[in-house]
């Protein structure tokens, strides 16, 4: 069996730094408002206010009928509000509510809460080190999708 390639070793410490850093950070059973899904779409839409279901949806790696299911949730929630766009009544625009605003700031604290608490274990120069990495990829793969 060959050893794999350190192209291959990154994207899997990715995937699992990823799935395990969500699990950390998984505030769904403590807080049964918002799913993890739910608060990345908050997320979404707090950055870019206005944007359109579809936008969100390709964002978050949805389908058209998960987005929308999504979205329905958090409308019922009170957490965004929707807007048909005036020159084209297929197109719906989401924002934020004042609700939504306060459930994300809410939910981000008790992320960066539990995630300082892992992060904490770990050399601050590390760290340093790993977020220089990490925004020199981001900044190379953003080059890359233009």
């Amino acid at each position: 069996m060959s050893k794999p390639t350190l192209t291959e070793q990154l994207l899997n410490n990715i995937l699992q730094l990823r799935k395990l850093m969500l699990q950390a950070a998984d505030v769904a059973h403590e807080e049964k408002a918002a799913t993890m899904l739910q608060l990345f779409a908050l997320n979404f839409l707090h950055d870019r206010p206005g944007t359109k279901l579809s936008s969100l949806g390709a964002s978050l790696h949805l389908s058209k009928s998960s987005s929308t299911q999504l979205i329905e949730r958090l409308e019922k929630m009170g957490f965004l509000k929707r807007a048909v766009d005036k020159d084209d009544k297929r197109i719906i625009h989401l924002s934020l509510r004042l609700k939504g605003e306060r459930k994300l700031s809410v939910l981000r604290r008790k992320v960066i809460h539990k995630m300082n608490r892992i992060i904490s274990k770990v050399p601050e120069s590390d760290l340093k080190e790993l977020v220089r990495i990490q925004s020199d990829l981001i900044k190379t793969l953003e080059k890359e999708r233009k």
